[in-house]
């Protein structure tokens, strides 16, 4: 990552202060929650400057050689936060939801990337060729870091679809078992989800202020542990 954990922590607080719209820009965007804030940190550590020469504009350093910058881009982190979003996206969608070569490409552009995927194996090849560390890589764990920080706790291991009445497999058993051992009774622990188990997963819902839905979606079965 090529940053202290404790650095990167305090760049993330700083920015959700100054700029806490980044999730809500991220999230319209269908970018992951973080992946702004692990680019900004790469790029400028989460500060508003001109770089690379005065080519670079803003938090995610938008090249002017390359792209164009409206005016008053340099001083509304809201408009810069929108473009690298808006970049991000189309990136992630062009390499089908892979989030490795989008923030290669982010940086290196499309052609660099499919090259070095293409005769190297590595769409970071040319970060890491010119500059001895891959953009990427550091990107990547940057984001994997804050994620693991301060993103929802992991679901089960049990858990890996929506459980609802009528329902059926292992995962209904081990559902059913957490419900149990919570002091839900009434169920059968077999691996059907019957009008016992639809019951007493309401009543879970209800006593942990959950939406009493009797479907066992993430936040069910976080709760349930």
């Amino acid at each position: 990552m090529l940053i202290f954990p404790s650095d990167l922590d305090a760049q993330y607080q700083r920015a959700v202060k100054a700029w806490p719209f980044f999730d809500q820009i991220a999230r319209a965007a269908g970018v992951p929650r973080f992946l702004l804030h692990a680019v900004g940190s790469r790029e400028t550590n989460l500060t508003n400057e001109r770089g690379d020469g005065g080519h670079g504009h803003g938090v995610f350093q938008l090249d002017d050689r390359w792209h164009t910058i409206p005016a008053g881009f340099d001083t509304d982190v809201a408009l810069q936060a929108k473009a690298a979003a808006s970049m991000l996206s189309s990136l992630i969608k062009h390499y089908n939801g892979q989030l490795y070569p989008a923030v290669c490409a982010y940086n290196a552009g499309v052609g660099n990337v499919d090259a070095g995927i293409k005769y190297h194996g590595d769409p970071d090849y040319w970060t890491t060729h010119s500059q001895g560390v891959g953009y990427g890589a550091e990107v990547m764990a940057r984001f994997h870091w804050l994620r693991g920080k301060y993103g929802p706790p992991p679901v089960p291991p049990w858990y890996h679809r929506v459980l609802r009445k009528g329902s059926v497999g292992s995962d209904v058993t081990a559902m059913k078992r957490r419900l149990a051992a919570h002091g839900y009774r009434g169920m059968v622990l077999n691996p059907f989800f019957g009008r016992g188990a639809d019951k007493a997963l309401r009543a879970f819902q209800t006593a942990q202020k959950i939406t009493p839905d009797g479907a066992c979606g993430p936040t069910t079965a976080r709760r349930l542990g």
